[in-house]
């Protein structure tokens, strides 16, 4: 028995794409001290953590929690130091080229690694702070892939039977 013609049937949906950007930090890590350290050096540059979250259909904020290992000599007594320096560094970071959007389900993946170099004593923070700081130069880099979504109509119909 043949089959009557079927009507098509539209129905929205989205196509699901990984969109991958490059990110990278630039921050200042200050550790306090009233006494500049001597033979500073980096042992270690550590994020401890890192998070991604949307501001806009297309961008996304990217945040590491960063931690500087380091070894000194205190100046003014000869005695070995090891310390760590800790901040906080973000960018926003665009990984969605419109029609496609950011996926409200789906959450995005960060992959960072981070680089930290000594820079040496600042003497005085600000006018206010009459302490000093051993700085740091943090550099974090990687990547982010976030899953977008774009639009799409797919036309759906009824298969003939076999029968």
């Amino acid at each position: 028995m043949a089959m009557p013609p079927q009507q098509c049937q539209e129905l929205c949906t989205d196509i699901a794409s990984v969109a991958i950007s490059a990110v990278q930090m630039i921050g200042v890590c200050d550790y306090r001290v009233s006494n500049p350290l001597e033979d500073v050096t980096v042992t270690d540059c550590v994020i401890q953590e890192s998070t991604v979250s949307a501001v806009s259909d297309s961008q996304v904020l990217v945040s590491a929690d960063v931690t500087v290992d380091f070894t000194a000599v205190e100046a003014s007594s000869g005695e070995p130091l090891s310390a760590q320096c800790e901040t906080y560094l973000s960018v926003v970071a665009t990984v969605a080229t419109p029609p496609a959007t950011l996926s409200a389900q789906l959450p995005c993946t960060p992959s960072l690694t981070c680089n930290a170099r000594y820079a040496g004593f600042e003497p005085q923070l600000s006018p206010e702070i009459r302490i000093g700081a051993e700085e740091f130069i943090i550099t974090v880099t990687g990547m982010v892939s976030c899953p977008n979504c774009q639009a799409a109509v797919v036309n759906v119909q009824l298969c003939p039977s076999a029968d």
